[in-house]
């Protein structure tokens, strides 16, 4: 009796194939809630440079106006998760128009994301001199308990970020 041995084996065996898909499943687990965090902060982050490049956009466009530019929530009664527009008054009356005030952003509103001004202001104008007409203070949230941001714009034009833990 005589045995071949096998010289060119190709493949894997089933225990290697097992082990392997043992190692990838741990590590699917593990990697699947820090992907789902990391998604969630970069929302947050994106979310609250998009709102502070506005706020900046309609300072610099009073500025180069010469005239008032607002900031407003969408909503009309401060509820910023609705989204916000950039937009100057042609005709002072100090609400938007569609027909007669020009348009310059608009933003949808916030996909899991809660944005909520400390106080109830709706609308922000800057002046030709980048003044605020008021001070706000907006947090930006999603989960209670996690990170979030508080954006500070004072009288003065000046806009702070900050990190905050959501409540």
């Amino acid at each position: 009796m005589s045995r071949t041995a096998r010289t060119n084996a190709q493949g894997f065996t089933l225990v290697e194939l097992m082990v392997t898909l043992a190692v990838a499943a741990i590590l699917t687990v593990i990697g699947i809630p820090a992907y789902q965090d990391l998604v969630r902060r970069n929302r947050l982050v994106t979310t609250a440079n998009a709102v502070a490049t506005d706020l900046v956009t309609a300072k610099s466009e009073a500025i180069r106006r010469g005239r008032a530019v607002n900031v407003s929530a969408l909503s009309g009664n401060g509820d910023w998760t609705s989204g916000w527009r950039i937009w100057v008054d042609q005709n002072a009356n100090g609400t938007f128009d569609a027909g007669t005030d020009l348009e310059l952003e608009a933003h949808p509103a916030l996909a899991h994301l809660e944005m909520n001004a400390t106080t109830n202001v709706s609308t922000v104008a800057f002046n030709g001199m980048a003044e605020a007409s008021t001070g706000v203070v907006w947090e930006l949230c999603g989960e209670s308990g996690e990170e979030g941001r508080r954006l500070n714009l004072n009288v003065t034009g000046r806009l702070s970020v900050t990190t905050v833990t959501c409540p």
